[in-house]
């Protein structure tokens, strides 16, 4: 499966690269359909997020997260160019700032292509169009080992309601945001175990794995 790199000229505004019509190539979901569902091991998938004390997200879509500490962007930095590969919405990926995409590939989940498509945008940006299990089998026919989940709400639940999501960093700052976008803690409690827990003056990072 050969893919063609086609770029865009000019990647000043994230929210240019979403139009499809700088997406030259597609890659169909029917290309995984010779994999054998016997032999596939799907990467290792990390959720990382930053909620508030009183378990917000954000305090709406366009928050900048400013009440996210630090120290704690730092680590995330760290963790996610480690990894490498990460896993993001549109308008998650459309509110980053331009450092943030360096030296990591994104693969942002959007209906701009057809379902059942990657399409390449960039030599670290891809567009996705696919269940969240397929997308999976096509990161492991790609050799990619691990992947992380970093936003927003909505891919957050698409992983975790698969029951697809390994491993979970969940970073809690000492802030009251009072409304906005509500993180289901419920759903790491009722499947996850705390294994390890970092305290820190500004919050507390919790690493959660699978009962």
């Amino acid at each position: 499966m050969g893919i063609l790199f086609s770029y865009n000229r000019d990647f000043s505004n994230i929210k240019k690269l979403m139009s499809i019509s700088n997406a030259k190539k597609l890659t169909n979901i029917k290309d995984l359909e010779d994999l054998d569902p016997n032999k596939i091991i799907l990467p290792k998938v990390v959720l990382i997020v930053a909620i508030s004390q009183d378990g917000f997200l954000a305090s709406n879509s366009k928050d900048s997260l400013n009440w996210v500490p630090k120290q704690d962007k730092l680590w995330f930095r760290k963790k996610t160019i480690k990894i490498g590969n990460l896993i993001i919405g549109k308008k998650t990926f459309n509110i980053l700032p331009k450092k943030a995409l360096e030296k990591r590939r994104y693969w942002v989940f959007t209906h701009s292509v057809e379902h059942g498509h990657v399409a390449v945008l960039k030599e670290n940006i891809f567009l996705v169009n696919m269940k969240a299990r397929e997308f999976l089998k096509y990161l492991s026919k790609k050799n990619i080992k691990k992947v992380a989940i970093v936003g927003g709400q909505k891919i957050y639940d698409l992983f975790l309601s698969n029951k697809l999501v390994d491993v979970i960093y969940l970073s809690q700052v000492n802030v009251k945001l009072k409304q906005g976008i509500k993180f289901n803690v419920d759903v790491i409690k009722n499947n996850f175990r705390i294994k390890r827990e970092f305290k820190f003056d500004w919050g507390v990072r919790y690493l959660y794995k699978k009962d």
